[in-house]
């Protein structure tokens, strides 16, 4: 795996307008992600309590017919990661302060030469809380490069409790479903996996709120 920024980015970071530390801190994320997926795999092959306490938490329940969807993305992560590819950060042109990052999934990336990840106004804030940090942003994007997950819900939407309505994607529509949450769709849902990386590896500014 190579990383590498297309001029746009390096332009911000000589303009100034981008700080290194963001480059930085990209860098250091992409570094962790194959040993962390390898881990990863591991802990779900097998999972401790704390690991099943912290499936339930974020899928809704740590039955099996769950930990093997949960373990389908993972793999599927792992073996695009492992590709010898490039992994292309690029500034993105809308400019959409609210958008953190986001990728295109209209390419098979077991085939492509090159992946492209489109950093957006909100990546380049300080890591403030552990909620919303670089590595999990990354590993949410990747996950949709990899394995086609959705954005059913963001942040705390996607934390069960019984009875939660899970949320639609709000950022592009303000109708929020008033179903119960739904495990199947918690296994598709991309920030899932961002904070089942972070929080396990505590790759975050501050600990996620999750067991």
């Amino acid at each position: 795996m190579r990383l590498s920024y297309l001029t746009d980015v390096t332009r911000k970071v000589s303009e100034g307008s981008l700080q290194q530390e963001v480059l930085d801190a990209t860098d250091a994320a992409f570094g962790r992600l194959p040993d962390d997926l390898d881990r990863m795999a591991q802990l779900l092959a097998a999972p401790d309590s704390t690991m099943s306490a912290r499936i339930a938490f974020l899928f809704g329940r740590a039955d099996e017919t769950t930990l093997n969807g949960v373990r389908r993305v993972i793999d599927r992560m792992r073996q695009v990661i492992s590709r010898k590819i490039s992994w292309s950060c690029t500034w993105s042109k809308r400019g959409q302060p609210d958008y953190y990052a986001y990728v295109f999934t209209n390419v098979d990336p077991m085939q492509a030469g090159q992946l492209f990840v489109y950093l957006d106004e909100r990546y380049k804030l300080a890591e403030e809380d552990g909620l919303d940090n670089r590595y999990l942003t990354l590993a949410h994007e990747f996950s949709h490069l990899a394995a086609k997950t959705l954005d059913h819900a963001y942040a705390h939407d996607c934390f069960w409790t019984p009875g939660k309505p899970m949320g639609n994607c709000i950022r592009w529509s303000e109708h929020v479903s008033l179903t119960p949450y739904d495990p199947d769709r918690a296994v598709e849902n991309a920030d899932c996996y961002g904070y089942l990386m972070a929080a396990t590896f505590r790759r975050t500014g501050a600990p996620c709120p999750t067991p």
